[in-house]
């Protein structure tokens, strides 16, 4: 999957990430469908930015925390929100996973204190997400 990508970045058009959005949003095998929307997160541009932020608004989607996850890689805020909810569910796997997405906000105050706080977390995965988020964060600042 991971040949797409180069497509749209070379090509740089609409009809060239429409035509990875439309994989993503296929009923193909979840492998393709997640690479699809991991690819659209190294596209540069408006036209992956948007199809990223189409797929985030269906809340119950597949794509939905695929797409969250990949806005998020790209700072984009329409991630944040959804995030923030989720490090505060009580679903450990939805708070280790809103954990690592958050490191790319790192530079909110609030974000930080949650990634720090999740060190205290109850759940061990939870608490190791956070501790390899911080170390993400170090190593990026």
């Amino acid at each position: 999957m991971g040949f797409l990508k180069k497509l749209p970045r070379n090509i740089g058009d609409k009809d060239a990430v429409d035509a990875i959005a439309i994989i993503a949003r296929s009923n193909a095998d979840e492998y393709a469908c997640s690479g699809a929307v991991s690819d659209l997160v190294e596209i540069p541009g408006k036209y992956a930015e948007k199809a990223l932020t189409d797929m985030a608004a269906n809340e119950t989607s597949p794509l939905y925390w695929r797409s969250i996850r990949s806005l998020a890689q790209r700072h984009n805020p329409v991630a944040l929100g959804p995030l923030l909810n989720a490090a505060a569910d009580k679903d450990p796997r939805r708070r280790s996973f809103s954990i690592l997405a958050l490191t790319g906000f790192r530079n909110i105050p609030e974000v930080h204190e949650i990634l720090t706080g999740a060190l205290k977390d109850a759940d061990p995965s939870v608490r190791e997400s956070a501790k390899q988020a911080l170390e993400w964060v170090e190593r990026e600042e």
